[in-house]
């Protein structure tokens, strides 16, 4: 014969069983409410917006002064200031200046973060940090460019 202990056991795992249960039923249904509202937006056209192009938010200053101080952009000095960048946002000023003097100077921030081979998926990460993005690196004409905040190298 079971003891009061046992039956009080088996009757809380009961009491559980049964409060579980209801309470997928619960969930179940909610869900079901759910699809059942998002089947009914399916018939809604989709309205998007036009996407504005990025400007450039800060025009390079009259005669803004860029050189690198290392051979591998590890140091530069830009407006007087000189920076120790990490090694993936030297190389991705490299890359930007490279383009820069070659009269193109936006590039997608894909192919510098490839150019890189930076396991970024996002070039403001390789800029963390250094108080370079959107004052030496700004966003170009074209949607989803960078380049560097300098003169025209053709003027």
């Amino acid at each position: 014969m079971a003891t009061d202990e046992e039956l009080d056991r088996v009757l809380s795992r009961s009491a559980r069983t049964k409060a579980h249960k209801k309470r997928v039923e619960e969930i179940t249904q909610r869900l079901e409410s759910f699809n059942d509202l998002v089947a009914g937006l399916s018939d809604l056209p989709i309205v998007t917006m036009p996407r504005q192009p990025v400007r450039n938010p800060t025009p390079a200053p009259t005669g803004a002064i860029f050189r690198p101080l290392t051979e591998d952009f590890i140091t530069i000095e830009w407006e007087g200031r000189r920076f120790e960048l990490p090694r993936m946002a030297a190389a991705a000023v490299k890359v930007l200046y490279q383009a820069w003097k070659s009269g193109a100077p936006e590039m997608p921030q894909q192919a510098v973060l490839k150019r890189i081979k930076s396991k970024n998926s996002r070039l403001h990460d390789v800029f963390r940090g250094t108080g370079l993005w959107n004052a030496l690196v700004v966003p170009g004409e074209r949607l989803g460019t960078r380049r560097l905040n300098l003169p025209d190298p053709r003027a």
